[in-house]
């Protein structure tokens, strides 16, 4: 009778384990994926690095140093070359970035943005606020610029 009772309850126990649902596949969960911000940049330290300006067949490297000076050349190598880099200083002033250099008289002023990807910055885009002497900055090059970050 033991063996009987015991034979039943393993069926019983079996069946209703054989009939239960099987739990549901889990749905995996997307990895976040980083959403590019974009702030202002206010101190010479936000652009401090190399980054690179194309548009059409021009491209320039720009070295943007912490302490204020700015060379801008045609490769990499030129930024190291006094003798063809461009030379000028930059500083902010209420939050817009300003920029004499020895080609164009007066002052550039921009306003700048970062765009931020996991914590750096890898993207710097300017919009003319005021950019005096026009004529040695051709008219498609100076109201909007961007550049990329290669360092």
């Amino acid at each position: 009778m033991k063996n009987t009772a015991a034979t039943l309850l393993m069926l019983v126990l079996g069946l209703v384990t054989a009939c239960t649902p099987a739990a549901p596949t889990p749905t995996p969960t997307p990895v976040p994926t980083a959403t590019p911000v974009e702030v202002t940049a206010t101190k010479p330290e936000h652009l401090a690095g190399i980054w690179l300006s194309g548009l059409g067949d021009v491209t320039s490297y720009f070295r943007f140093q912490a302490d204020g000076t700015l060379h801008v050349a045609q490769s990499l190598e030129g930024l190291d070359d006094a003798d063809t880099r461009l030379e000028g200083r930059f500083w902010f002033e209420d939050g817009l970035y300003h920029e004499e250099n020895r080609l164009c008289a007066g002052t550039y002023v921009y306003e700048a943005f970062l765009g931020i990807q996991e914590g750096q910055a890898v993207r710097a885009r300017m919009r003319e606020v005021d950019v005096p002497g026009m004529e040695c900055i051709d008219r498609r090059l100076r109201r909007l610029w961007s550049l990329v970050r290669v360092d």
